[in-house]
């Protein structure tokens, strides 16, 4: 299974932050988190990139399967990956089973 460092959700956090947030978490030796992909969904590039202005705004394509993203009886997340279309870039997102994203991390 996959580790990454994921940065907590707040009001108009964007792809840019959670770099930077991962960036520090990295140079702190901050400790990755186990996660596990329940959903894959591919994004045309413009719509990856009006998420990634603002990641916590729920979007649409992800709505229907929130309720698969949720903490396992042995601390694993599971995680709906968005990936662009176009390139390597992926949104990993955390949600709980609610429409908003709680945690997320990135992919370059």
């Amino acid at each position: 299974m996959p580790f990454a460092h994921f940065s907590k959700i707040n009001k108009g956090i964007s792809w840019s932050v959670i770099r930077k947030n991962i960036q520090l978490q990295n140079l702190n030796s901050c400790k990755k988190i186990k996660y596990k992909i329940v959903s894959t969904i591919l994004l045309s590039q413009s719509e990856f990139n009006i998420i990634c202005n603002d990641i916590s705004v729920p979007h649409r394509c992800y709505e229907k399967i929130v309720s698969l993203s949720y903490t396992d009886s042995h601390g694993v997340l599971g995680c709906i990956v968005i990936k662009n279309t176009k390139d390597l870039r992926k949104i990993i997102l955390y949600t709980s089973g609610l429409i908003y994203p709680i945690y997320a991390t990135i992919e370059e």
